[in-house]
């Protein structure tokens, strides 16, 4: 293993239409809605200005290869719903996308369904049972980078008992009927593109070191642009989760074999840890940019909040500028937005005991916009030239912020008082 079983699974991001007519350029959907606006594209770029965008009267479908979202799109036209089809391309990243698509790593899914209702749900990886705060010391008391490559750096793996989750609460198919996609592609194999071959060559050093490496370098070699690329052992694995369930992996033969693993290469995952491990159903982040509704995945993940704050920013803006690379106000405004936004959800304080007062830290926070002295975090960032010498105070907010290491118990106060972020 590598430090990507220890990365987000890649997100499937699929939209089922609740509504029965076709949306088109120009379509407001919705009240309060502004009419869509025309972009300007950088020159050069493959995408012409004016090219119409693409649309999907039913379903559409997107990840980061395409034979996955080739499964969810068998999912979606054998019947099933948008949760089907992103479980079927969850299983299928694990075979077609093994740098961020893995069963032995994790994720997080936001579910909107058509009758209204919204979900998420947390199946990153958690810390192991035998898991402390020195363990990538070495005996100096240095950190070594044992928390991001080998058999230490992995968590307890949550992807199948999310997915799994997920499935059986908004999902309308089997289990085994939205694997057979990723089964599929397993058994019979499928052609290596240039993608696979490069991720693979860049990752030649870190791989060799690890069980699996023939699979992945036959002869020594990567995986060759344009072979056929077969993982039995792989389809064997999701067989049986596929006819058994999560049981298969978290306390059967899959969990014995990563265990095994484990256990000759130095790790801490046992079967105990496998056994304990349960996905964690939470309340999407909801919010709202120009009348549009927005839900994205709380914490332990970063991303809806990053998200929520950068548009509340750029919602202060009368009209956003005119996307192009060479337009000044675009080239500050998004890229500031968005570093101002992950400096809110990076600075975690220490967790308040009880709501913070009016003088208190967390009441008195302000974000460094660039070039010019500090700002309150509601007003909008104007560029000036002008210098401060005034010393910034880092936005800091009382967030359980974590990373793939954490702890399923939270702080007594998990109450996020940045401006707007719900």
């Amino acid at each position: 293993m590598r430090d990507m079983s220890r990365r987000l699974l890649a997100c499937a991001l699929l939209g089922a239409l609740a509504c029965s007519r076709t949306p088109t350029p120009g379509d407001s959907l919705g009240a309060g809605v502004p009419p869509r606006q025309a972009a300007t594209f950088p020159a050069g770029w493959r995408f012409a200005a004016g090219s119409p965008a693409a649309f999907g009267k039913e379903f559409m479908i997107a990840s980061n290869e395409r034979r996955a979202s080739d499964a969810g799109n068998e999912i979606i036209r054998a019947g099933g719903n948008a949760v089907d089809a992103a479980v079927a391309v969850g299983f299928a990243l694990a075979v077609t996308y093994p740098v961020a698509g893995n069963i032995g790593g994790g994720g997080f899914m936001v579910i909107r369904m058509a009758d209204g209702r919204n979900a998420a749900i947390d199946y990153r990886e958690v810390a192991p049972l035998a898991a402390h705060r020195n363990m990538y010391l070495d005996a100096a008391g240095n950190p070594t980078n044992e928390s991001i490559v080998g058999y230490r750096a992995s968590g307890v793996p949550g992807a199948v008992a999310g997915m799994a989750e997920a499935l059986a609460k908004y999902g309308t198919l089997t289990l085994s009927q939205v694997m057979q996609p990723a089964i599929r592609l397993a058994r019979d194999g499928f052609t290596v593109d240039s993608s696979l071959h490069l991720s693979l060559a860049s990752s030649r050093d870190y791989l060799a070191r690890f069980d699996g490496k023939d699979v992945f370098f036959p002869n020594g070699q990567p995986l060759a642009v344009g072979s056929l690329f077969r993982q039995p052992a792989l389809a064997r694995s999701l067989e049986y989760i596929a006819s058994t369930g999560p049981k298969a992996f978290y306390d059967g033969p899959v969990g014995d074999s990563l265990v095994a693993a484990m256990t000759r290469g130095g790790g801490i995952i046992t079967r105990e840890d496998l056994r304990r491990y349960t996905p964690e159903w939470r309340a999407p982040i909801r919010s709202s940019y120009r009348g549009y509704s927005l839900f994205t995945m709380p914490p332990a993940s970063s991303g809806g909040i990053t998200i929520t704050e950068a548009l509340n920013m750029l919602e202060t803006w009368s009209q956003v500028p005119a996307w192009g690379r060479r337009s000044t106000p675009t080239s500050w405004a998004r890229p500031t937005s968005v570093r101002s936004s992950t400096a809110i959800t990076s600075w975690p304080t220490p967790p308040l005991s009880r709501s913070p007062s009016r003088n208190s830290p967390a009441r008195r926070t302000r974000v460094r916009w660039p070039g010019r002295s500090t700002r309150p975090a509601r007003r909008p960032p104007r560029p000036t030239g002008r210098r401060s010498s005034k010393a910034s105070t880092p936005r800091t907010i009382p967030l359980w912020t974590t990373t793939a290491m954490r702890s399923r118990r939270p702080p007594p106060s998990t109450t996020a008082t940045a401006p707007r972020s719900t």
